[in-house]
């Protein structure tokens, strides 16, 4: 199977989204417009953790992080020291 043609690119998109699998979109798509495809973002879906807005390439992994995920990173972040440091 072709993964781009020339009307449209190939993507998984994962993580918390209520459909996840690999979707077809045309080249030039937004994250957006794939997270749609795969029936929007669960209730525990961190989507504002995310930029919608940016586009979307051929053959990439898209992972949308639950809102835990989300706290766990930035806990591991504070408890790491500040963003200056080491």
């Amino acid at each position: 199977m072709q993964s781009q043609t020339a009307a449209g690119i190939s993507l998984f998109m994962c993580g918390a989204v209520n459909s996840p699998g690999v979707y077809e979109l045309e080249a030039g798509a937004r994250l957006y417009e794939a997270i749609a495809r795969a029936g929007g973002v669960r209730e525990d879906g961190a989507e504002e953790s995310i930029n919608q807005a940016q586009t979307v390439s051929d053959g990439e992994r898209l992972y949308i992080p639950t809102d835990e995920e989300v706290r766990q990173g930035l806990d591991a972040y504070l408890m790491a020291g500040s963003a200056g440091g080491d």
